[in-house]
């Protein structure tokens, strides 16, 4: 799907979860794609996958990112820069401790 498709229109998605997986691996299809997707999109959640290790720039190797589209009135301001949110997110494996991650 490109998002600039003219049977999907991007102004009709409000909203877009995604789990991107083999971060390390696959390291510059996943920046090319934020970099495409934060252009009509902006980031409001992430959630690291405890499951996974956490490579060395701290990022797990399975994340999942919230999308909002920017066309809408939110303010961002007050929004969380810590993840994961209590009682929002739940570790993958509820055997080994959440990902942190820290945007202050």
């Amino acid at each position: 799907m490109h998002l600039s498709s003219p049977i999907i229109g991007r102004q009709r998605i409000v909203f877009l979860i995604i789990e991107f997986h083999e971060i390390e691996t696959k390291n510059e299809i996943f920046i090319d794609s934020l970099k495409k997707i934060t252009r009509f999109f902006d980031i409001v959640h992430l959630h690291g996958n405890n499951h996974e290790k956490v490579l060395k720039n701290g990022l797990p190797e399975v994340l999942e990112i919230s999308f909002v589209n920017k066309s809408n009135d939110l303010d961002y301001v007050n929004f969380p820069k810590n993840f994961p949110i209590d009682d929002l997110d739940f570790p993958n494996n509820p055997f080994k401790p959440d990902v942190n991650i820290n945007f202050n």
